[in-house]
């Protein structure tokens, strides 16, 4: 399975495609009022406005009804990689019981995270940089490849040994200022 595709520079772009998701997004995470949320809604609990299909019933109205978080967040590829991986057949899931999916929502979590630390890391240069990153691409391969997340002890090893250059990047993430395409 293709899971990114390659830019002019022969990196990785990672984008969502929603078309090949099963609405995770809609699903695992929380909605609180204080996160640009008109209500909550538990974690790992569908979303009111997900249909069956996984699509969102007030996509064309989402400011307008509150939900302020949805359009800008960005799972960098993470959401159609695990429904493509993990479900034997998307198109006939229904998506609103995903979130009793251990499996899937843990992948979700794990591998969105992943994404949005290897996207951070365009930011960061250098051949240093460039190898943190292939060796968190290639994290992301293998579970397109096999369904498991693991990180190898020597991608944990460069880790700590870049824990600078990690905590960089995980700096303009919470700031806001990351996540620029390669």
């Amino acid at each position: 399975m293709s899971i990114e595709e390659k830019n002019s520079d022969g990196g990785f772009d990672y984008k969502a495609d929603c078309e090949r998701c099963a609405g995770l997004c809609c699903i695992v995470f929380a909605h609180h009022t204080r996160n640009g949320f008109p209500e909550y809604k538990a974690g790992n609990k569908p979303c009111k406005n997900l249909t069956s299909a996984g699509r969102c019933t007030v996509f064309a109205d989402l400011e307008a009804e509150g939900y302020l978080t949805c359009r800008p967040y960005d799972c960098y590829g993470a959401g159609q990689i695990v429904t493509q991986t993990l479900l034997t057949d998307p198109d006939k899931t229904d998506r609103r019981q995903l979130g009793e999916h251990t499996e899937v929502v843990d992948a979700f979590k794990e591998l969105s995270r992943l994404h949005l630390l290897i996207v951070a890391f365009n930011d960061e240069e250098g051949p240093a940089a460039r190898h943190v990153q292939n060796r968190l691409e290639a994290v992301s391969k293998r579970f397109a490849d096999t369904g498991t997340f693991e990180i190898d002890q020597d991608t944990r090893r460069l880790l700590r040994r870049e824990e600078v250059m990690v905590g960089r990047a995980l700096a303009r993430i919470g700031s806001g200022t990351a996540l620029r395409s390669r």
